[in-house]
């Protein structure tokens, strides 16, 4: 059952929040906030800190944070709707009863699904479209993996280059066809 806003505003607002952390944790006033351990995990040293003003706390330690109702949802280790009512039993409120029955409300949800079929459809190619670049992918990963080692002229795995040593049969046929070009002689071919 989803509650009102307004209901959840008022037990917002009635729900003080250093009274429902001080059922849990012992707090002290340090300046305008309140401090004490983090009650979500151990230390030594109050990390913990609950603004009442802005109806806030908050741990430096576990970076955990949030209002009342997360408080409440973290502690309690339970879901919204049920911290929701925890509070509003514990500050006096009422608790609003479900207005429709649960076929009005799937009847509703249905409905609603549809609208959002129509409202935003799904472009005609992009199924086959991921699908082909996940195949493009596929091909590209298999050439690179492929039989040979690393070429070092190419800086990818090439299948037809076979390694002599340090270097490869590319690198040593690069380095032998500039040398005659120079007319040095190429050490990596030599002593391949």
């Amino acid at each position: 059952m989803l509650f009102p806003p307004s209901f959840i505003a008022d037990v917002r607002d009635r729900a003080d929040i250093v009274q429902v952390v001080q059922d849990y944790v012992p707090l002290k006033k340090a300046g305008s906030t309140w401090k004490g351990l983090c009650p979500f995990h151990n230390e030594k040293t109050p990390s913990f800190t609950v603004n009442s003003e802005k109806g806030l706390f908050y741990c430096f330690g576990c970076q955990a944070g949030g209002d009342v109702f997360k408080f409440v949802e973290l502690q309690e280790k339970v879901g919204f709707q049920d911290a929701v009512r925890l509070l509003a039993r514990k500050f006096g409120l009422t608790v609003p009863e479900p207005t429709g029955t649960d076929e009005s409300d799937s009847v509703e949800r249905e409905t609603l699904l549809k609208i959002h079929e129509v409202a935003a459809p799904r472009p005609p190619g992009r199924a086959a479209a991921s699908s082909s670049r996940r195949a493009a992918s596929r091909a590209r990963r298999s050439r690179s993996s492929g039989s040979g080692t690393r070429c070092r002229r190419a800086r990818r795995s090439r299948p037809g280059c076979s390694s002599r040593g340090s270097t490869c049969r590319c690198w040593s046929e690069a380095v032998s066809s500039c040398s005659a070009r120079t007319g040095r002689a190429s050490t990596a071919s030599a002593g391949g």
